[in-house]
């Protein structure tokens, strides 16, 4: 989110940008941010200190749905870069026990949800869907194992193949950019 709207800011960084990859992602605004702001900033500023730095303490304000809301204007506007999301919906398995019953309550609005996003929050017109994983939210993006993650764990060795995910969605936006410059 906040590297598509760098691009709507900076016409020299939207010359150099060729793709952007939204991954998980709450392209449409999180419902879970506009119901729980307060709820999430507790949680925030404690829960993950060893895992990132803090940032600049706008993440809720982001991901609200009146700060995604000029988004899909802004990927039109932008016809030389190719957007791109990969979506996240995991089987009960692979459901991280924190992210269990916030995915139910999720759930009541976006039945397919990754335990903080609903599918449907997650895509935009105009965007090429590269897949849909079968990993939870926090799964995608970070080891949350048992030994490392507390509550955070499933339980289960580190399931996600993030580097082969990675290195899969690199090149199949690097050969798609590619083979649409000709």
């Amino acid at each position: 989110i906040d590297t598509i709207h760098a691009i709507s800011r900076s016409a020299t960084l939207s010359r150099r940008v060729e793709a952007i990859v939204a991954v998980a992602s709450p392209l449409t605004g999180s419902h879970l941010a506009n119901q729980f702001a307060s709820s999430y900033e507790a949680l925030f500023t404690d829960a993950f200190t060893n895992f990132c730095d803090p940032g600049d303490g706008g993440v809720l304000a982001s991901l609200k749905s009146d700060a995604t809301a000029d988004l899909p204007a802004i990927i039109a506007h932008h016809p030389n870069i190719r957007f791109y999301s990969l979506l996240a919906w995991p089987s009960r398995a692979r459901l991280t026990y924190a992210l269990s019953a916030v995915s139910q309550y999720l759930g009541a609005t976006y039945k397919r949800n990754d335990g903080q996003v609903g599918l449907e929050e997650a895509i935009l017109p105009n965007m090429y869907l590269l897949g849909l994983v079968n990993a939870d939210h926090w799964g995608v993006v970070a080891a949350l194992d048992k030994e490392k993650g507390g509550l955070l764990g499933t339980g289960q060795d580190d399931f996600f193949p993030r580097n082969a995910a990675l290195m899969a969605i690199l090149r199949f936006v690097s050969e798609d950019a590619q083979s649409n410059k000709h």
